[in-house]
């Protein structure tokens, strides 16, 4: 209860409550008709505390869920970081002779369960390999990496594009998915060139010489009659050695008007992204 003085009376300090025994003095005026002078006190509202108390907890909540993703995605390397790491213990494997350690960073389609022997810089007289990572693409559980590779005792360092994939959550490299080596390629480029000229497809046939050259090939009645003659060919690239965007091929020939095969040097660029023959 709390006291409620008349607007007619005294107002009492601030703070006073009358004690227990306390009476009003009898020469203040009669309370207005109906005054009560004890009231009950007014009950406190509760709801901006339970709605404060909601939103903190609210809040507190939020910021542990932060913390907890900051940590979780903060501790994870990237993609790519990744993927240099896998090329890095490709390079450990491949300098130690370690076929083990190699294959445990390979595709599932590419692990060798063939003997050390033969494997690896202590087996090879390259040396020691030196990988510089030059660009990676990653596109979904795929990925594209360019890289430097520079042998110890090569004369020159080679460009070359490997793929990886993700497999089992984890990034390895996997030379299955990817693009054919430039030595594979020029030995497609020799055997469209000897299929051409056994069909006698001659736009075929000039396609897969350089734009230099490519002007300067017989005619058709030329290839003709060649064909006619000599006979179909067979061919094979005996040996091909690349130098960034040129090479040369040891190819063996024998048309059906030979006794015997005879052996050329075939000099080949890279031109537009493919390679073609340009002696």
């Amino acid at each position: 209860m709390r006291y409620n003085p008349p607007p007619n009376w005294p107002a009492p300090p601030p703070g006073w409550a009358p004690p227990p025994d306390w009476q009003p003095d009898p020469l203040w005026p009669p309370p207005p008709p109906g005054w009560q002078l004890w009231i009950d006190e007014p009950k406190k509202n509760r709801t901006p505390l339970i709605i404060g108390g909601v939103a903190a907890a609210a809040v507190a909540v939020a910021l542990i869920v932060a913390v907890v993703l900051i940590f979780i995605l903060g501790s994870k390397p990237s993609d790519e970081e990744q993927i240099r790491s896998v090329i890095a213990s490709l390079e450990d494997a491949y300098n130690n002779s370690d076929l083990d350690a190699l294959n445990a960073h390979l595709c599932e389609a590419d692990r060798d369960d063939s003997d050390e022997d033969g494997f690896g810089a202590r087996n090879n007289d390259d040396g020691a390999l030196d990988v510089t990572v030059n660009s990676i693409e990653v596109n979904g559980d795929t990925a594209e990496v360019n890289t430097t590779d520079t042998y110890a005792n090569g004369d020159d360092a080679e460009e070359t594009t490997a793929t990886f994939v993700r497999e089992n959550g984890e990034w390895r490299a996997c030379a299955s998915l990817g693009p054919t080596s430039d030595e594979d390629q020029i030995r497609e480029v020799v055997a469209e060139l000897e299929d051409a000229y056994n069909r006698a497809d001659w736009d075929a046939f000039r396609a897969l010489f350089c734009a230099e050259q490519r002007t300067d090939l017989f005619d058709d009645d030329d290839l003709d009659e060649s064909l006619a003659e000599d006979g179909r060919v067979e061919t094979s690239a005996d040996s091909v050695t690349v130098t960034r965007d040129t090479a040369s091929a040891e190819i063996t020939y024998q048309d059906e008007s030979m006794d015997e095969p005879d052996t050329e040097t075939w000099d080949f660029i890279r031109e537009d992204g493919e390679w073609m023959i340009c002696d």
